[in-house]
């Protein structure tokens, strides 16, 4: 949908359509006569609402049961009839993805430059190729997910170690080459709209909850007042250089004993090494565990107590109700679980430690699954009154 003024003929139509899809998204099916009376909007202006999402596609209709008269026509998103691009940098793939997140078509990303500008021109023409191969016209937008800080607001890459980039204007680039709205997000928030299990909480309507994804790096999507945060600088989130030991080991960035350069999986893999003279790889440390052997279970104790304390410090902080753990760490299952539960208990501040902690999986939904996402909650989110 095109941005529009405040206050326009236009902006009230874009508040309206939303308004109907969001609902419709949460609730379907429903009846134009229940949107007339869940939205307070007259049934004339849900109507001429309700028939331009048709004309757009975004809806199907449907016939409902009867009660004794006519069977009244319900309404539905039309979920498999559109599709977006999904970009996801991390696993160096794209996707066409339905509006439910499943995955129809999957490619491998192709560069041959090394630097931003001729990487942005690059991606340009792979997804230009591949749209004008689909021949579709049913695509609503893009989503990229970038391993980096980037600025959701206008899609432009700030700082990406792992790409090289800095101040690329990703977004705008994309949509002049494409024609298509594109959505530009961190790739640990893309991960957190990947999994299924924080969709649903969102749509629940939980208020304050974390999304913790730990594995060969660590961060979390923090969601306070029903809504994602991202922070002044778009850095929240950052659990991974939360300092648990200073005078530990020298991370990346420059700080001593963060989290993540005490138990992201090499660390956990190179302590099991120091402890048995073995090394070995995530699979096998995880059947070591499995098979009760005692060093695995020692670094198993040692990840737990960590980021437990890391738990116990956000708990303290911004007292969630629930916590999902996900990532590659999650595979420790049970185990890990029972650890960071006894920490909480313990350590914890009363009234912070009644918090949930439940395992997400390890990929519930994925990077390129997230990337789809985030276009579908841009065209949910309801333009700002205020």
């Amino acid at each position: 949908m095109r941005e529009v003024k405040k206050g326009s003929l236009q902006f009230v139509q874009r508040y309206n359509q939303t308004l109907i899809l969001r609902l419709i998204r949460q609730r379907a099916p429903l009846s134009r006569y229940q949107l007339a009376k869940l939205t307070q909007l007259s049934p004339t202006t849900v109507g001429a609402a309700v028939e331009e999402l048709l004309s757009m596609g975004l809806l199907r209709e449907t016939e409902g049961s009867s009660t004794g008269g006519r069977k009244p026509r319900m309404l539905e998103l039309n979920a498999k009839g559109n599709m977006v691009l999904a970009v996801g940098f991390m696993g160096g793939q794209f996707a066409l993805c339905n509006l439910q997140g499943q995955i129809l078509q999957q490619h491998p990303l192709v560069f041959k430059s090394q630097d931003g500008p001729g990487m942005l021109g690059e991606l340009a023409e792979q997804l230009k190729a591949f749209l004008e191969a689909q021949e579709r016209e049913n695509v609503l937008g893009v989503g990229i997910s970038i391993p980096g800080l980037v600025d959701p607001e206008t899609g432009r890459v700030l700082f990406s170690s792992y790409l090289g980039w800095q101040h690329l204007p990703l977004a705008d680039r994309l949509n002049e080459a494409l024609g298509l709205p594109v959505v530009v997000e961190n790739d640990g928030i893309a991960l957190a709209l990947g999994e299924t299990i924080f969709r649903e909480a969102l749509e629940r309507g939980e208020e304050d909850f974390i999304y913790l994804h730990a594995g060969y790096g660590i961060g979390a999507t923090l969601v306070l007042g029903g809504e994602i945060q991202r922070g002044s600088g778009q850095l929240a989130g950052e659990i991974g250089h939360m300092s648990i030991d200073w005078q530990g080991p020298q991370c990346s960035c420059g700080n001593r004993g963060c989290l993540e350069t005490l138990i992201s999986i090499p660390r956990l893999l190179a302590r099991y090494q120091s402890l048995t003279g073995t090394a070995i790889n995530y699979s096998q440390f995880r059947e070591k565990l499995e098979g009760g052997d005692e060093a695995a279970l020692a670094v198993l104790d040692y990840c737990g107590t960590l980021l437990g304390v890391g738990l116990v410090n956000i708990c303290n902080l911004l007292n969630p109700q629930l916590i999902l753990l996900g990532g590659d760490l999650s595979l420790l299952g049970a185990k890990l679980l029972q650890k960071l539960e006894e920490n909480i208990s313990s350590h914890a501040l009363p009234g912070t430690r009644e918090v949930t902690v439940q395992i997400a999986g390890p990929h519930g939904g994925g990077e390129l699954a997230g990337a789809a996402a985030m276009v579908v909650e841009r065209m949910f989110t309801l333009p700002y009154v205020g």
